[in-house]
């Protein structure tokens, strides 16, 4: 806690002077808490092809996705689907007054 305070009030007083701002020391690695107090082993996280191959090694996390892929193409095929009906639709004529008296009789 005194090094804090010391560092606090040499910024302090650099500020006052005019002098530039040193740099801020690094922070130190965060600590994980140990049955027998605290301990100074680094919490690192996996190395990232490591995560990837712990999720692709998973038979669930693969099934899963191959559910979702294909459930998006499903989806895909749906909608090109309703596009195509959409496009083969022919234009109707706007309709007459003789077609609008037989519609509505």
């Amino acid at each position: 806690k005194a090094e804090v305070l010391q560092q606090m009030v040499r910024r302090l007083s650099n500020r006052k002077e005019g002098q530039p701002e040193p740099e801020p020391e690094p922070a130190p690695f965060p600590r994980k808490f140990g049955l027998a107090g605290w301990t100074e082993r680094v919490v690192a996280p996996l190395p990232v092809d490591a995560a990837v191959r712990q999720l692709y090694d998973n038979p669930r996390a693969k099934r899963a996705e191959m559910e979702e892929r294909l459930e998006e193409e499903r989806t895909y095929a749906k909608l090109q689907e309703r596009v195509g009906a959409f496009e083969r639709r022919k234009p109707r004529a706007p309709l007459n007054a003789t077609e609008l008296q037989t519609m509505v009789s």
